[in-house]
């Protein structure tokens, strides 16, 4: 079994996220219900500011974190999506979750949006 990191933004979703995720995990198919373990320590990385702009080194720094977790399977960051923008363009979820995706770094993230019964970032609604 793989490990599910998560980067959250404060400290209700530290202790949140990961107790929600493994409730949910627990209705997957049964084929799918022992492909990761929720990893309880989540990282607070703050909002999207934490990791963009002049600081987008903290994204990297973070993503090499996750990394050292042994048995990592996937990240899966979940932030508030309160900012009007991103890095001088206007604020879209798709957009910026492509963006911190494609950028280098000690993972080769994916981005997913659930759409119907399967997962694919071709199928997130636009901006």
């Amino acid at each position: 079994m793989k490990r599910l990191v998560f980067f959250v933004e404060g400290d209700g979703d530290v202790e949140a996220v990961p107790t929600l995720a493994a409730k949910l995990m627990l209705h997957l198919p049964d084929e799918l219900q022992w492909q990761l373990f929720v990893d309880d320590r989540a990282f607070k990385i703050g909002n999207l500011d934490s990791v963009t702009g002049r600081r987008a080194d903290n994204w990297t720094n973070y993503l090499g974190a996750a990394r050292k977790r042994p048995d990592l399977g996937a990240v899966l960051t979940i932030l508030d999506g309160d900012s009007s923008h991103f890095e001088g363009a206007p604020f879209c979820p798709r957009d910026t979750a492509l963006a911190l995706a494609a950028r280098p770094g000690p993972l080769a993230p994916r981005v997913f949006s659930p759409s119907r019964s399967y997962f694919s970032a071709r199928n997130m609604s636009r901006c």
